[in-house]
């Protein structure tokens, strides 16, 4: 986790059989249903969600991870928090060949606009949704954006 990385260390895509550095992990923001993932547009409580990580730390995290040849992924459940991590990134050439640079964990609420600028820009991203996780939270959404029910 990006938080507790010593950058004394010295971080390397590397290690053996019982240990291997292969990315930095960062959360942006929360859940949806601890209605602390960061959004655009507020709850019906009226949260708008958390953001845990400043732009500034997120480029930070970027650049250590493109200096160590990691992968970085990051925790962005919100819209808000999912473009903030598009923005920052979206103009960077990547640094890793054999998979993506940038893992968007979750990627719930994402909108059409996000997707068109994913495919459009530099980098190159891989989504991961985890569908499961989301049926398995699909009460506590519907009642927070009081949709109708799946059943």
């Amino acid at each position: 986790v990006f938080n507790e990385i010593d950058p004394q260390v010295g971080l390397q895509p590397s290690g053996d059989e019982k240990l291997r550095v292969a990315g930095i992990k960062v959360f942006m923001d929360g859940s949806i249903s601890g209605e602390t993932a960061y959004n655009t547009d507020p709850y019906p409580s009226g949260k708008m969600g958390v953001s845990l990580t400043s732009v500034e730390k997120l480029k930070r995290a970027v650049k250590m991870a493109r200096d160590n040849k990691l992968q970085l992924a990051v925790h962005a459940m919100g819209d808000k928090a999912i473009q903030t991590v598009i923005d920052v990134t979206k103009e960077m050439a990547p640094w890793l060949t054999t998979m993506p640079s940038v893992r968007i964990k979750h990627a719930s609420l994402m909108t059409d606009q996000m997707f068109a600028e994913i495919a459009n820009s530099k980098m190159n991203y891989a989504l991961v949704t985890q569908p499961i996780f989301f049926l398995r939270k699909m009460n506590p959404i519907v009642i927070i954006f009081h949709q109708p029910s799946l059943n």
